[in-house]
């Protein structure tokens, strides 16, 4: 299934200008602090906001994730190579564990408001069995089509309690969770490498072939969303 672009007039005249975005580094983190520091976040999601069309192509892009947060899609170039995004987890909702799983992309993030725990996993020899899964992204919006490749263990090796403010990168081969605080608002601005791999793999338990369902957002969503965030920003 082709992925729809998202273009938007508020990103990308400063993005693609910074060499650190265009060379898609496998760490995005120099490209998200030259943008943070020359360009005011609020006053772009402000922008957005306002603008119908925007929002109409944002929606068509963004869905809430199995994971327990909701992936705003803001920018995507031909062929994702340039992909950024707002992962928003809303406050009172009941946080799920997440699924162990690596990204088919490296990315670089930063905690715009709230709390998050990250876990990183690597495989062992030894250790309860769990499978893991090659995720394909969906045909139609049915969802993504997780098939059974192999059974492995996992270990956790560290962990880091991440609040506002806080860069984090990851490598997409690199097995991890994140859970926000359940108490607060929490969004992360994420900046998604174009160095393609094999993937996504999720760890988890089940038949050899799921389907993991996508809720779609509606323009009304994304707008809500966006606003929680822009008023968390503008109030900080």
């Amino acid at each position: 299934m082709d992925l729809p672009q998202v273009a938007n007039p508020y990103l990308e005249p400063a993005l693609l200008d910074d060499p650190d975005f265009i060379n898609q580094a496998d760490n995005m983190r120099p490209a998200i602090e030259n943008f943070l520091r020359r360009h005011d976040l609020v006053d772009v999601i402000r922008r957005m906001l306002v603008d119908s069309a925007m929002i109409r192509s944002i929606a068509d892009a963004s869905y809430a994730h199995v994971n327990g947060f909701e992936k705003l899609v803001v920018m995507r170039g031909v062929a994702e190579s340039n992909q950024v995004r707002l992962n928003v987890w809303l406050p009172g909702r009941a946080r799920i564990n997440e699924d162990i799983h690596n990204h088919v992309k490296g990315f670089s993030s930063v905690v715009l408001c709230g709390r998050l725990r990250l876990r990183h996993f690597e495989i062992v020899n030894e250790g309860s069995p769990i499978g893991s899964y090659l995720a394909r992204p969906p045909s139609q919006n049915d969802g993504d089509l997780l098939e059974k490749q192999a059974t492995v263990s996992v270990e956790e090796r560290f962990s880091a309690d991440l609040p506002a403010g806080a860069h984090y990168s990851i490598d997409h081969r690199q097995l991890h969770t994140v859970r926000a605080a359940a108490d607060e608002l929490t969004a992360t601005l994420v900046f998604m490498t174009s160095n393609r791999q094999q993937g996504p793999h999720v760890l988890r338990q089940g038949p050899d072939r799921q389907t993991i369902p996508r809720t779609c957002f509606s323009e009304v969503d994304v707008r809500d969303r966006l606003e929680m965030v822009f008023s968390s920003l503008a109030g900080s």
